[in-house]
């Protein structure tokens, strides 16, 4: 699937990485700040954004999957990402990140 066709939509001009933000937990706070600061956030205590729950009356079943090459779970929103998680894990080569650099 080719992202190029969305790319239109995008205002990527210059200044783009200082205007858009990412949003996450860091120590049980919510914190904010723009995708070209990314690289400078420490990365220990980083936790979900949130949680996972479920009703029977959802149309999407989010929850979390054990990943046997990363040796964790992993949270998914949707029974597609659920499958992603499945084939990404029988792959053989996936390798984690650690988040805690």
């Amino acid at each position: 699937m080719s992202l190029t066709p969305g790319r239109r939509f995008l205002m990527l001009t210059e200044g783009w990485k200082r205007r858009w933000t990412a949003t996450w937990r860091y120590a049980g706070d919510k914190v904010t700040c723009s995708v070209d600061d990314l690289a400078a956030v420490p990365r220990s205590g980083l936790g979900p954004v949130r949680g996972f729950t479920w009703r029977r009356d959802q149309r999407h079943r989010p929850g979390l999957e054990y990943l046997v090459s990363t040796r964790r779970q992993h949270g998914f929103e949707s029974l597609e990402e659920d499958r992603l998680l499945l084939v990404l894990d029988f792959c053989g080569e996936v390798v984690e990140r650690s988040r805690w650099r």
